[in-house]
């Protein structure tokens, strides 16, 4: 889903959507802000759209406002999928899209401007051309063996609570708080790591006994 500043679906005249990705949907917003109506038109309109419903499903997301809206979980309950949201500043160690994903994305769209501004040096990236430099851009920064690889990298799947090295539960240096002299043994911090690794885990085994086939991760 890709979110334009406006107030009405006029706002929307000045976009090229015809050259955006397959499958996308459009929406405006003041400040083209993500917020509760839009998270949860993006999950009704486009996760379910294209999420399988013959098994249970996992959706990982991380702990933006706008993922936790009581019209997206009762959406989610009625389609037997289970919704878990990741702690706060954790996401750059637990958030597959963090690690595998945008980074290609970015670097192959930076790549996608510079061929174009080298080819129309008279043209700035405006409404009209941005959809089509996007769209070429995802479809080579999110391939299918990166989102595997952000699974692997987070130790979501396969589970693996100890991918993440000690140096991970050492105190923010933004608090002004000087590591320990032996973070091994940080055990508060390590120990709350821990438990989100053991609820993704007891996410896929749910209590009927039900298994989870299937990992979905959206970050809006």
């Amino acid at each position: 889903m890709i979110v334009v500043k406006g107030k009405t679906y006029k706002s929307l005249n000045s976009w090229a959507v015809k050259n955006s990705p397959p499958h996308t949907v459009w929406a405006w917003q003041p400040k083209a802000l993500m917020e509760n109506v839009l998270g949860e038109h993006w999950f009704r309109n486009c996760f379910l759209k294209h999420c399988r419903r013959t098994h249970l499903q996992l959706l990982i997301l991380d702990g933006h406002s706008s993922h936790e809206s009581l019209g997206l979980l009762e959406a989610a309950k009625a389609a037997t999928i289970h919704v878990f949201s990741l702690p706060p500043h954790t996401t750059h160690y637990l958030q597959p899209l963090d690690k595998t994903v945008f980074g290609p994305l970015k670097k192959h769209y930076n790549a996608k401007c510079s061929e174009y501004m080298v080819a129309h040096p008279d043209h700035k990236i405006d409404n009209q051309s941005w959809p089509a430099l996007f769209a070429s851009s995802l479809e080579a920064g999110v391939s299918p063996a990166n989102l595997i690889s952000g699974f692997q990298a987070c130790g979501i799947y396969p589970f693996n609570p100890n991918i993440i090295g000690e140096h991970g539960y050492a105190p923010s240096l933004a608090l002004g708080v000087p590591a320990p002299s032996n973070i091994s043994q940080n055990t508060d911090s390590k120990k709350y790591i821990t438990d989100v690794f053991l609820g993704m885990q007891a996410a896929f085994q749910i209590t009927d006994g039900s298994q989870v086939n299937d990992l979905t991760v959206a970050a809006l």
